[in-house]
């Protein structure tokens, strides 16, 4: 069955961060929300979608959605854009700018796809992050510009790092691809540093892919959820299921 998309086009978003602003607490320039418990119409109050809040300066219901011709400046919060949960995402000809984290997050979701965009990093941490049990990504014709802040500790892609969702045992992060892609004033070709995950397919790329012995991400995921390497958010009961279309 084919899907109806919602088309956002030719617009341009920019986020800065209030003074004082909790640098543990995620902040986006864009941000796509989805749960499969909630309908568009049902979600909670504080999840509602509009243009001027402390988080995200635009929120939209993040399944069947596609961005395209966009321009999506970070460079005032922690990252350009953030897809939680997202489904059946498409963003195409879009020029993402990173903030202090990410240009983009994607914390679980899945059959998400980058057509054509430019990603730039200012000493960002990560050009990508894919985390928390994704699947289906696709980068195609892309282009990564500039380095990541941190030669020993970021990646061009960073995947399956920990994410609070983690707390709960779910699938690997899977099915990630880079085709035809470009790397642009890169010195340190790092593409992918892979943790909980499945290393990237990858064609006509250049870079290279680390994958973090076994042992070493469970300790740091031991670690990390025992709270001796920084906060632990608590999660839903509804959050901590793993379902149907996150399931291998």
């Amino acid at each position: 069955m084919q899907q109806d998309f919602f088309i956002l086009e030719n617009k341009t978003f920019r986020c800065e961060e209030p003074a004082g602003t909790d640098r543990s607490v995620d902040t986006c320039s864009v941000g796509l929300f989805h749960r499969p418990y909630y309908s568009k119409d049902q979600i909670p109050k504080k999840y509602k979608f509009h243009a001027s809040t402390v988080k995200h300066k635009a929120m939209y219901w993040g399944k069947n959605i596609h961005l395209r011709n966009c321009e999506i400046d970070g460079r005032g919060c922690a990252e350009a854009l953030k897809i939680s949960f997202g489904y059946n995402v498409k963003v195409e000809d879009c020029i993402i700018h990173g903030g202090y984290e990410d240009c983009v997050d994607i914390v679980r979701g899945a059959n998400i796809s980058f057509i054509n965009c430019k990603f730039v990093s200012y000493s960002t941490k990560h050009h990508f992050t894919i985390k928390c049990g994704c699947k289906n990504i696709t980068i195609d014709d892309c282009e990564f510009v500039n380095d990541f802040n941190k030669w020993y500790d970021g990646a061009i892609l960073d995947i399956g790092n920990w994410g609070d969702y983690d707390q709960h045992l779910r699938p690997n992060v899977r099915h990630v691809s880079v085709k035809n892609c470009r790397l642009t004033n890169i010195k340190f070709k790092l593409l992918s540093r892979i943790l909980y995950g499945n290393s990237p397919n990858v064609y006509n790329t250049e870079g290279y892919n680390f994958k973090v012995p076994g042992l070493i991400t469970k300790l740091f995921f031991y670690l990390r959820n025992k709270g001796k390497l920084g906060p632990v958010r608590d999660v839903s009961i509804e959050d901590r299921l793993v379902y149907d279309i996150e399931k291998i």
